[in-house]
This record gives C-alpha cells, structure tokens and sequence, in this order.
C-alpha cells in the first residue's frame, strides 16, 4: 500500500465535464494539462489582500479550472502571511477533498514548494517540511521543489536540501523533484537533461537533482 493508493482517480479528473479538453505535456513521471494554476494569493494578506471571506469564491474558481481541464496547482509551504502561513495548501487540501467527494474520487496534481529559510540546514528538515504540506493538503505531495536556491550564499545548505529533495523521491514520500530553479553550481551535467544521468531522479525540463541512486518504482496509481 503506498501513499498514493487512496486517491483513485488521481489527475484523471481534468476535461472530464469541461467545454474543451487542454493538452496533455510530460512532467517528469506525470502526465499534466499544458495549463497549471499558481495559489500564491491563496492566503497572503501582505501582497494580495487575501481575506477568509474570499474562500467560497477561491473554491469556484478551483473547480472551475478542474472541471475546464486543469489538473496541475502550485502552491508553496510559504504562501500565506502571519496566522495564515500555509494557508495555500489549507485550501487546496479542503478544495480537493470537497470535490473528490462530489466527482468520484478525483484528484488534480500538486506541486509545492518548501521554502529555504536559514533554520532548514539538513536533508530530513526538508523532508519534515514535506511532512507538513501533506497534512495541510490531506494528501501526498506530488512534485516537491525547493522554492529558492541558497547555492550562491549558503551552498553547504542547498547541497543538504537537494538530498531532501533525493529522499522524498527515494522513499516514495513524493513522486517527483523537479524545480523552478537549475542552479548552475550545483550540476552543470544537468543542463537542459530531462534526467540526471548520475542519479536516475525524473527531474523534469531544466531541472537540477540531488546525486543518488536510481529509486524504486512508485505504487500504481
């Protein structure tokens, strides 16, 4: 039993009830609608004004863009201001399980980001990060990204947090490690590779990876 198995339709969800269906692309081992939709609002009062009151209307717009055929969300473990940090993937997590509840058990993919702060120095607070935006989602992170490179200031940091990232690969904790950086410092080898050759990782377009060895396969989903 892995820790996707509960989700039945997971990503199958997208176009199913929409006008039209968006194209399917690669990324990494997952198969994404070529459109995704970013959360960072979703909670953060210091930048965009977010208030609690605008819930029932965030909710629309999700099943909105799941029912058009969008099955990739971003969001991040920072996005969200004071009280409500984390609040991005408190209501993806809410907004999911609602509409799982209603359209047979479909799930979208989620990506999300752990934030570099200064006091996550090791590869198991990364993985502890992971942890936590899965209990806040109510479900396993597909795709886990480090949101910032620290390679330039703090590289001993960024090497332990790229074997995070490893890790939660490794274990099964998250199905991918793609990143929204490719830090040049860290494995030029890597450059443009839809795969490390070193380490086997599905990173995906530009992405970097952590060194290690070939995972085991994922559970069927």
């Amino acid at each position: 039993m892995g820790p996707f198995d509960f989700l039945p339709n997971f990503g199958q969800g997208a176009g199913l009830r929409g006008p039209g269906k968006l194209r399917k692309v690669k990324f990494g081992e997952l198969q994404v609608s070529e459109m995704g939709l970013g959360t960072w609002s979703w909670g953060n009062q210091l930048l965009w004004g977010y208030e609690e009151e605008q819930d029932a209307e965030l909710q629309e717009v999700f099943n909105l863009a799941v029912d058009s055929g969008v099955n990739l969300f971003d969001t991040g473990d920072s996005y969200g201001t004071g009280r409500l940090n984390g609040q991005s993937e408190k209501l993806l997590g809410r907004f999911m399980k609602e509409y799982a509840e209603k359209n047979g058990g479909t799930y979208p993919y989620i990506g999300t980001k752990f934030a570099s702060y200064p006091w996550r120095l090791t590869a198991g607070s990364l993985e502890r990060a992971c942890e936590e935006s899965a209990s806040r989602l109510q479900r396993p992170v597909d795709v886990g990204q480090m949101h910032w490179s620290v390679a330039n200031y703090a590289p001993w940091q960024e090497r332990a947090l790229w074997q995070g990232l490893a890790n939660m690969y490794k274990s099964g904790q998250a199905r991918g490690q793609p990143s929204p950086h490719r830090p040049p410092q860290l494995h030029p080898h890597t450059a443009g590779a839809g795969r490390c050759g070193r380490s086997g990782c599905p990173t995906s377009g530009r992405s970097s990876c952590a060194r290690c060895t070939p995972p085991p396969p994922h559970p069927s989903y």
